[in-house]
């Protein structure tokens, strides 16, 4: 009897000893048991391309297919520089390239424009004597388009419209892109004087646009 007890508990121990190792087994391989607690990472995602539309311009956000939502460039652009800029109608003022009347970068029509806007420096300045502003009673000036307006830093800067004739270059508009502080009356003046006035411009062939910036100075 004696004989048969140790057997029997030699055999239950046996039997432990057996599901034990089972156990230690299964919860170390990661494949047949998971962890409490412990998520399985999906594999990582293979970055996607960004497909650039053939009539891309700089600045312009792209939109990534895959995801349909913006890539981290075109977030870190948008962020940095902010909304792309709207491209004006290829047929508008706007869509005109702009010069400087300082730097004309020996453009020769530009140059005479320069030479006639300083000769008409005087005429232009009484504008800004308030009696003569007082005359232009409710006259208005035109403004830039709000996109093109410029800080005021004190300067009246006006955005000349240019049309070029034969051998010579006539004043369409003059928007105003920063008023400086001056008055109605005073923007409405300069304009009035120079819309529609024709600078001589030799070598001016008849049917081009161009602008120029223009700082006015009293």
């Amino acid at each position: 009897m004696r004989k048969l007890i140790i057997a029997s508990l030699a055999g239950i121990g046996a039997l432990t000893a057996a599901s034990v190792a089972v156990v230690v087994l299964l919860t170390r391989d990661d494949r047949l048991v998971a962890r409490p607690g412990r998520a399985e990472l999906p594999p990582p995602a293979t970055p996607q391309p960004t497909l650039v539309p053939p009539d891309y311009r700089p600045g312009q956000l792209l939109v990534s297919p895959n995801t349909g939502g913006l890539t981290p460039a075109d977030f870190e652009r948008l962020t940095e520089r902010g909304p792309p800029r709207v491209v004006p109608p290829s047929d508008s003022w706007e869509a005109v390239p702009v010069a400087s009347s300082r730097v004309r970068g020996g453009d020769p029509i530009m140059a005479a424009v320069g030479r006639e806007l300083i000769d008409l420096h005087e005429l232009l300045s009484a504008c800004f004597e308030p009696e003569v502003a007082a005359r232009q009673g409710a006259a208005t000036y035109s403004p830039v388009k709000p996109e093109e307006s410029m800080d005021d830093a004190g300067t009246t800067v006006l955005l000349l419209q240019l049309e070029t004739q034969t051998n010579a270059v006539r004043v369409v508009d003059a928007p105003v892109a920063s008023s400086g502080g001056a008055s109605d009356g005073t923007l409405a003046c300069v304009q009035g004087l120079l819309r529609g006035k024709v600078f001589e411009a030799p070598g001016a062939r008849a049917g081009e646009r161009r602008r120029l910036q223009h700082q006015l100075i009293p």
